[in-house]
This record gives C-alpha cells, sequence and structure tokens, in this order.
C-alpha cells in the first residue's frame, strides 16, 4: 500500500458532526480489545497530539495550510513482522477540507 493521501468535502474517520459529538478535543477510543486504538475528537493541533512522536503529521493537502487539527488517528507496529501502520484525518481551519492519510510499510 505504501503511502496513500485523499483530499475529501467530509470526514471518514469520524461522524460528520465531529465538533459537537466529541467531549474532548483528542482521545482514545476502542471499539473492540482487538482493534487498533484509534484517537479520536473534535480537533487537536498536530503538535500536541499523542501519536505526534510516532506519526509526522502533514499540513493540509487540499491548500498547505499549517492551520489543521487532527480528528482522528491511530498508528501500530505489526507484532509479527514490525511493519509499522498508520492512518490519520485533518480537517484544515481555512479551507474547510479534510485530508486522509494511510501508511503500510509493507512494499
Amino acid at each position: 500500500m505504501g503511502y496513500e493521501c485523499y483530499i475529501t468535502d467530509s470526514p471518514v474517520f469520524v461522524p460528520e458532526n465531529f465538533r459537537e459529538a466529541f467531549d474532548t478535543p483528542c482521545d482514545i477510543r476502542r471499539a473492540d480489545p482487538m482493534d487498533f486504538e484509534w484517537y479520536k475528537g473534535s480537533g487537536v493541533p498536530r503538535d500536541r497530539h499523542p501519536l505526534g512522536g510516532s506519526i509526522k503529521f502533514r499540513a493540509c493537502a487540499a491548500c498547505e495550510s499549517e492551520n489543521v487539527l487532527v480528528i482522528a488517528a491511530q498508528w501500530n507496529v505489526h507484532r509479527m513482522n514490525g511493519d509499522e501502520y498508520y492512518d490519520y484525518e485533518l480537517v484544515c481551519d481555512d479551507c474547510g477540507k479534510f485530508t486522509r492519510v494511510s501508511f503500510a510499510d509493507n512494499d
């Protein structure tokens, strides 16, 4: 898979009403003990996100603005082969677009 980046008009990893749906800017969410640990929320600056040490969050893919908030992110390393995987979604406060990034270190 490598690195994939998508620009959308609405979020994919969180509900469209994410600003109202979440009580916090960033909180850990796990639907099932076997699921990845997702951080989801109403939005947190990239430099304050708990996964900032593991993921280098980009700027907005639509307008290249740095004025973005992370609304969803997960990062993990495969237990058997050591491959790294992550997904995240940003909302841009300048253009209003959403940037969704997926990465798999298994190519």
